[in-house]
């Protein structure tokens, strides 16, 4: 009877040392899980906030550029003295930083209204640059003032995109934005 009792404990004492086994087994396979969607979230937040400071960078790139078009136009709307050899610093001021606004790669920017307003600038710009050689005194300050109308009209659409982006970037990722 005692070598039955023997035999039947350690038959329930082998099962529960198997389950604990299975039950241990369990815990670990669930730690590796959340362990592996912790990395892959992880790689996602690093893979996000990696395109959001390339769109920064763009965007603070185009918006700067755009200032230093907008002081050139206030900088020589200002003169009246309009004679050729100012014109021709003007217009080659003008290129050089229409060159430079054509560089920003659009395509990079966030998707909003600065990057048609950055084209309707760069279209503009152009127009007027061609205009700016065969205008006179009056007509030269007007499209230089157009111009800078364009490029502030350009620039308070990135500022407010950059918030925009600045500010949805925060709440998609809290933690990083308290740091």
């Amino acid at each position: 009877m005692i070598s039955g009792l023997a035999i039947v404990g350690s038959f329930f004492l082998a099962r529960k040392f198997q389950l604990d086994e299975l039950k241990r087994q369990e815990i670990q396979h669930q730690q590796q899980v959340k362990l592996f969607e912790q990395s892959q979230l992880a790689a996602i937040n690093r893979d996000a906030e990696a395109s959001h400071n390339r769109s920064l960078r763009t965007l603070e790139l185009a918006i700067n550029m755009l200032r230093h078009l907008r002081k050139t136009c206030q900088g020589f709307s200002r003169g009246k003295d309009h004679d050729e050899l100012l014109r021709s610093m003007v217009l080659k001021t003008l290129e050089d930083a229409l060159t430079g606004i054509a560089q920003i790669p659009i395509f990079e920017l966030p998707p909003s209204d600065f990057t048609s307003e950055v084209f309707r600038c760069r279209n503009g710009c152009r127009g007027f640059i061609h205009a700016l050689a065969r205008v006179q005194d009056d007509a030269f300050v007007n499209a230089l003032q157009r111009i800078e109308g364009l490029v502030t009209q350009a620039i308070e659409e990135g500022e407010k995109c950059q918030k925009e982006l600045e500010e949805n970037h925060r709440v998609a990722f809290p933690l990083k934005a308290s740091k």
